[in-house]
C-alpha cells in the first residue's frame, strides 16, 4: 500500500457555490520546496438551484513545517495571507491561515468582513427557516418592504479542517467548515432570521453554520505528462445552529484539467441532488462549475524577478 502527498482543499464557491462553495479543486503541489514559496489561487464559479457566481481570491506568504522521509511528512507547510471574494451579492475580504502539520491533514482559518447589497441574493430578512429561498420566490419578497434585501455587513470566522489520503488510484477527503457569523440587522428591520446566499440558508442573525463534505474519487488520468481526470461521489451536508436549517445533497463530483500546459484551470463539476431540504427535494439538484488557477512561486525567484 503507497501513499503519495495530495493537497485537497475545500472548492465552496457559493451560493453561491455549490452553490459554488464546496469543493475546492484538488492541486498536488511540489513537495521538493525546501523554501518560502508564495501561493496564489483564483477561482471563478458559476452554480444553480441555487443561482450563483463567485470569484475567489487567495494569496499567502507559505514556508515548509517538519519534513522528512516520512510519507506523511513530505509536504508540511504554514501560510498567512488573505482571501478576497466577490459576487452579485456581496463582497468578503480578510486575513486567512493555513496549516498542513502532517500531509494527510490540513486547516484554513478565515476571518472575514463582508459587505452585503440589495439583491435577490443578498440579506433577505425571514420569519421561519421554513419559508421558501427557491430563487423565484425569493425574488418575489422585493414587493414588501419588511422582506426586501438590505444593505449591511457581517464579521465572520472560520475554521476548515480537511482529512485526505491517497491510496494508488483512489483519493479521499473528509472536510468540515465551522462559521460563526454575526450579521448586522438593520434598523427596521425586526425578523429573527435572514437568508445568507453563501451557504444558501437561513440563519440568525448570529449564528453558526456546519458544513461536512466526504468524498471518495477515482484517478482515471493523473496528470502526469497528460490531462488530469478525476471522477468520484460527495455528499454534503449543511446546518446551522441557531436557526435549524439543514440540507443534505448526495451525488458526482468531477475533476478535470485538459493541459499540463501552465495557464490551464481545472474544471471541478458537480451534481448533487437533495435529499433533504425545506423546499429543494425532488428539485432540479444543486450543480456547481468551477474553473480553478493555482501556482506556487519561489519566493527567491519572485523576489529576482524570475
Amino acid at each position: 500500500m503507497t501513499a503519495r502527498p495530495v493537497a485537497i482543499a475545500l472548492f465552496i464557491a457559493a451560493t453561491l457555490a455549490t452553490g459554488a462553495h464546496a469543493q475546492e479543486a484538488t492541486a498536488e503541489v511540489d513537495a521538493d520546496r525546501a523554501g518560502p514559496w508564495i501561493f496564489l489561487r483564483e477561482q471563478v464559479a458559476v452554480a444553480g438551484w441555487p443561482g450563483g457566481l463567485i470569484s475567489d481570491t487567495r494569496v499567502q506568504l507559505r514556508g515548509p513545517l517538519h519534513r522528512s522521509d516520512s510519507i506523511v511528512f513530505q509536504d508540511t507547510y504554514a501560510g498567512v495571507g488573505a482571501k478576497l471574494a466577490v459576487t452579485p451579492a456581496f463582497v468578503e475580504v480578510g486575513p486567512r491561515l493555513s496549516l498542513a502539520p502532517i500531509d494527510v491533514f490540513d486547516v484554513d482559518v478565515q476571518v472575514s468582513w463582508i459587505g452585503y447589497w440589495p439583491s435577490s441574493s443578498g440579506l433577505l430578512p425571514y420569519g421561519d427557516p421554513g419559508e421558501s429561498t427557491r430563487d423565484l420566490d425569493r425574488e418575489d419578497r422585493f414587493g414588501d418592504p419588511a422582506l426586501k434585501p438590505q444593505s449591511s455587513h457581517a464579521f465572520m470566522a472560520s475554521a476548515a479542517p480537511t482529512l485526505k489520503l491517497k491510496i494508488g488510484p483512489i483519493i479521499a477527503f473528509d472536510a468540515w467548515t465551522i462559521a460563526y457569523y454575526n450579521v448586522r440587522q438593520p434598523e427596521g428591520i425586526d425578523s429573527p432570521y435572514v437568508y445568507e446566499a453563501y451557504w444558501d440558508r437561513v440563519i440568525a442573525w448570529e449564528d453558526v453554520v456546519i458544513e461536512h463534505q466526504p468524498a471518495v474519487l477515482g484517478e482515471i488520468l493523473d496528470g502526469q505528462g497528460k490531462p488530469k481526470l478525476w471522477v468520484g461521489a460527495t455528499m454534503r451536508d449543511r446546518m446551522t445552529v441557531v436557526s435549524r436549517d439543514r440540507s443534505i445533497a448526495v451525488g458526482g463530483l468531477i475533476m478535470f484539467k485538459p493541459s499540463v500546459k501552465e495557464g490551464w484551470p481545472t474544471f471541478v463539476a458537480q451534481v448533487l441532488p437533495y435529499v433533504k431540504d425545506p423546499d429543494r427535494v425532488g428539485g432540479m439538484p444543486s450543480m456547481a462549475l468551477a474553473l480553478v488557477w493555482g501556482k506556487d512561486v519561489q519566493l527567491e525567484d519572485s523576489l529576482a524577478g524570475r
